[in-house]
């Protein structure tokens, strides 16, 4: 069973994701779990979605799964699909960054191409600002939420990113970036960046961070080169050129001033472990990178080696002849 059996039914349109039987109650409708939401398998063509994020073990889960049935009644007219999301299903609300929020969320999210993947815009009720848990007050918000989804329908709201406040940089060298910073850095056409997308699950960013300081270090007192941190799990790149480079962690991307963003180092599908044989000569090799492709980069950093590639090509040459 998919969407377009739920289509003939007008107003049904809420599901219950993660649920395994098909049964109407209550308005709702409950549809076997035959994909992982959102990825693209799921097959479910209504690009505009509403999506609560609860906790059905909570006290407030009956009167947010309440208010999502009144606004799926009154926007029976309009394409847009309703959705609950328990925090069970932690891989989804990683995905969408709800998993440090506090509950419950309604977001709405517009997918541009194809859902499960960039682009796609979200807007969040009350802007970021935490819902209220008691049952009555959740029901006294339904006239507000009604009017904030006919919005999203006519186009009317402001997409909501999200980003971590100014974070004081806890490194020496490294610059932690929140998103408003990281779009900053990146847009600006003075400087070379080369910033690590990390995430909370990824036990080799750290691994990669520590040898990324030492990096920094070195170009600490160079000002047209900027080496940073963007935490994913907690902030939002909105721009498609460079969020369609991140498909997998740890991911290093190098933003040459006034041009075309690319992945430096990882980036790719798979996690990889960073091991030694990684990190030996990464630090020399970051820096060759940097001054062979920078734009605006005047002068190498104190410790950076000209000769090391030749050095290292004589090594290898010493070594095969013994």
């Amino acid at each position: 069973l998919r969407l377009r059996i739920m289509r003939r039914l007008g107003p049904l349109w809420v599901v219950a994701a993660g649920q395994n039987f098909l049964a109407p109650r209550n308005g709702i409708i409950h549809l076997p779990k035959m994909c992982d939401y959102p990825d693209p398998d799921c097959e479910y063509t209504i690009k505009d979605q509403v999506i609560l994020f609860t906790d059905r073990t909570q006290d407030f889960h009956e009167a947010s799964v309440a208010s999502l049935q009144a606004m799926a009644w009154k926007h029976a007219e309009n394409e847009i699909l309703h959705i609950t999301m328990d925090y069970s299903d932690m891989a989804t609300f990683r995905f969408f960054k709800m998993h440090d929020e506090q509950l419950p969320v309604f977001l709405a999210v517009r997918w541009e191409k194809e859902m499960g993947k960039h682009p796609f815009v979200k807007y969040r009720f009350q802007d970021g600002e935490a819902l209220p848990t008691a049952s009555a007050e959740l029901q006294e918000l339904q006239p507000a939420l009604i009017g904030w989804e006919s919005r999203f329908a006519s186009g009317e709201l402001v997409p909501w990113r999200k980003s971590e406040p100014h974070l004081a940089s806890r490194s020496v060298s490294t610059v932690h970036l929140n998103a408003s910073e990281f779009e900053d850095i990146y847009s600006n056409s003075l400087v070379d960046a080369l910033v690590l997308i990390s995430t909370d699950f990824c036990p080799s960013c750290k691994r990669v961070e520590r040898d990324l300081e030492q990096v920094a270090r070195r170009f600490a007192p160079v000002d047209s080169v900027v080496i940073g941190k963007l935490d994913f799990s907690h902030n939002d790149v909105v721009d498609e050129n460079v969020s369609n480079l991140i498909k997998g962690y740890p991911c290093i991307l190098f933003f040459p001033a006034g041009g075309v963003p690319r992945s430096f180092l990882g980036c790719d599908s798979m996690h990889f472990a960073w091991t030694d044989r990684d990190r030996a000569g990464f630090e020399d090799r970051v820096a060759n990178f940097l001054v062979l492709e920078s734009k605006v980069l005047q002068t190498p950093p104190p410790q950076y080696n000209a000769t090391f590639d030749d050095e290292m090509d004589m090594l290898d040459g010493t070594l095969g002849e013994l």
